[in-house]
């Protein structure tokens, strides 16, 4: 019988709690009751997330030492030949710092090295291009696939990682560490497989919301951790919008005036270390400064930026509730609109390296527009009727700016919903559209590719939304190729991304609203399209979504997906009255928030931080 259906009275809550503290990643999910049984075949452990294309597995399985195999990056030792190794540079530091995670990540299976009768890994060999710049981060299958094989030689066993790109190893090295798993004698195992992999998609992010709250960096770099687990190669970040700006630029000082206090702010440095843990991870940082609405806190420091709007036409710099407010969107008549415009643009290209940037666009809030007679005097000089009419004028001054002729550009599809026309991606330069809205998203996915725009996906994956129940189903249901068109049309899907949006998401709830739910949409974008019994499929990803859930040693809280799990705890885990060694808390309670304290966001909450101490047992636990 499970430990955990026992009387209580039978065994002490030490040992009850050891028990939940230590299930491993063989435990055992429970049905929502006894009437609802779980969906058998059950998957094999050390199946990968996301699901790899070709994934081959013998059957035959290995010990590994986290610590003992050697690591040959095969560029260094060839340019070495037949004298001492290469100079090590900017490649293959991002590639030693992946090893180290990928030792990491398997020590925290909390394994035991093995022994006779199974062999030892002995050496992991990466074999990359050579002379690649690795300074920025390239994306799709010509730069992300990679393939796994193992062999012998000479009775030791090797496996060979091979990409052409240093990106295709790091999402290689990924798959490794997933591969380990510990068996029932808890010993670190390596099932033997032939792997070939390659993303279904260029673009896989996901968006986080710095703006209606603000997230301190260390949760930001978590959320990296998680998303490079999950081989997703964009992070979208919406920096600023009307609730706050803070950003604290070097050109226009002011702006951080729009931040929440002094405190919650990133500067350019704070932005520039993100990228390059980002980097490190394959991940590509996108920053978004929405525009010419979603910029109310850019009028705290810079009051004339902004529109002013008139309350019946006669009394300037009025609101009129809930139409608009005294000032509104950037005022679209102004030539310094965009001379600030090309150089805060400007500022993100030269001190961010900026591949993509993402300028909005979207939910402009017309009414102060056309609340005012001087707009409406332009208008009429210009032939516009309709203020939809000087969003589209907005957006071509914007995309026609010096600096961003070839710039590459995200935008949101309400341009093209008000008929705004909006230039194709070209030679020079790509320009995205980034289809959000959920109603219709495919009747607009059509009508926009139609017209041979590339596009994103995200109107179906907004995890900020919650729901009772197994949400994380629709997620994974949801194809960005699922609407009527050709199939030229559909190879203009470039990929899609996560939307978390931050009005009810701060550092105390960002990582457990995220995760596991987004790692559906990063198998959706990373594997081959799902097909066959959908049953079957849903079982199988239950499975490998839960051990992923609870199996890797992040200090990072995910919610739940399922019921509980249990399995009797390893002797070799727990000290003599039953309660595990002191130190950093096992898996299961980490990630599934015993302890931890959570709320919705509230101002004046203050998080308790991840490293902050605390006794049981007279021993010090740190989460």
């Amino acid at each position: 019988m499970c430990p955990l259906l026992r009387p209580l009275k039978t065994r002490t809550i030490y040992v009850l709690f050891s028990a939940i503290l230590w299930g491993t990643t063989n435990a055992k999910l429970f049905p929502y009751n006894p009437n609802t049984p779980l969906p058998e075949p059950q998957a094999p452990p050390g199946i990968p997330w996301p699901k790899p294309a070709g994934l081959y597995q013998t059957g035959e399985v290995l010990t590994i030492d986290p610590r003992g195999f050697a690591v040959m990056d095969a560029v260094l030792e060839a340019e070495g030949f037949p004298g001492p190794r290469a100079p090590r540079d900017l490649c293959s530091e991002i590639l030693e710092r992946a090893v180290e995670r990928s030792r990491v990540s398997i020590e925290s299976l909390r394994g035991q090295v093995g022994g006779p009768p199974m062999a030892p890994m002995a050496t992991v060999i990466l074999e990359r291009n050579p002379g690649e710049d690795c300074s920025v981060v390239r994306r799709g299958a010509e730069f992300e696939s990679y393939s796994i094989q193992t062999g012998l030689e000479d009775n030791e066993w090797y496996m060979v990682i091979s990409s052409n790109s240093i990106w295709g190893i790091l999402r290689g090295l990924e798959t490794f560490s997933q591969l380990v798993w510990v068996n029932p004698s808890n010993r670190w195992t390596y099932t033997l497989n032939i792997t070939s992999d390659e993303p279904r998609f260029a673009y896989r992010g996901l968006m986080l919301d710095t703006a209606r709250h603000y997230l301190p960096l260390p949760d930001i770099l978590r959320e990296l951790d998680a998303m490079s687990w999950n081989k997703f190669n964009v992070f979208h970040w919406h920096l600023t919008d009307d609730q706050s700006f803070p950003y604290q630029s070097k050109v226009f000082p002011d702006l951080v005036k729009g931040a929440y206090t002094p405190e919650m702010i990133y500067t350019v440095k704070d932005i520039q270390d993100v990228q390059d843990y980002a980097r490190d991870r394959g991940i590509e940082v996108i920053i978004e400064i929405d525009t010419p609405s979603h910029s109310y806190a850019m009028g705290v420091g810079y009051k004339n930026w902004l529109t002013i709007c008139y309350f019946n036409d006669t009394e300037p710099e009025q609101p009129d509730y809930p139409h608009h407010a005294a000032r509104q969107n950037l005022d679209p008549i102004s030539e310094q609109t965009y001379a600030n415009m090309a150089i805060l643009l400007g500022e993100l290209q030269t001190e961010f390296n900026a591949q993509f940037l993402h300028l909005g666009m979207d939910e402009v809030r017309e009414a102060c527009w056309q609340s005012s007679p001087v707009i409406r005097q332009w208008m009429a000089e210009h032939g516009y009727n309709s203020t939809s009419q000087v969003q589209g004028y907005y957006i071509n001054r914007i995309l026609g700016l010096r600096n961003m002729e070839r710039q590459n550009s995200i935008l949101y599809q309400d341009p093209l919903d008000v008929g705004i026309s909006v230039p194709l991606s070209s030679n020079d330069r790509t320009i995205l559209i980034e289809v959000w809205k959920g109603e219709n998203w495919q009747k607009r996915t059509t009508e926009i590719t139609a017209l041979g725009h590339q596009v994103i996906n995200s109107a179906c994956w907004y995890i900020n939304y919650i729901s009772y129940g197994e949400d994380w189903v629709k997620y994974y249901k949801c194809d960005p190729t699922d609407f009527e068109g050709t199939e030229a049309q559909k190879a203009l899907v470039y990929g899609g991304e996560a939307a978390l949006w931050g009005e009810f998401v701060d550092e105390s709830n960002v990582h457990d609203r995220t995760w596991p739910r987004a790692c559906t949409i990063a198998e959706r974008l990373w594997s081959p399209p799902a097909t066959g019994d959908w049953n079957a499929i849903e079982a199988d990803a239950r499975y490998r979504l839960d051990e992923m859930s609870r199996g890797r040693g992040i200090s990072l809280p995910v919610q739940p997906i399922f019921n509980g799990f249990c399995e009797e705890p390893p002797l070799t885990q727990t000290s003599d009255n039953g309660i595990p060694p002191p130190g950093r808390l096992p898996l299961p309670l980490r990630f599934n928030n015993i302890i931890r304290r959570r709320f919705q966001p509230f101002p004046l909450y203050q998080h308790i931080p991840w490293d902050t101490p605390f006794i049981l047992n007279n021993h010090i636990y740190r989460l």
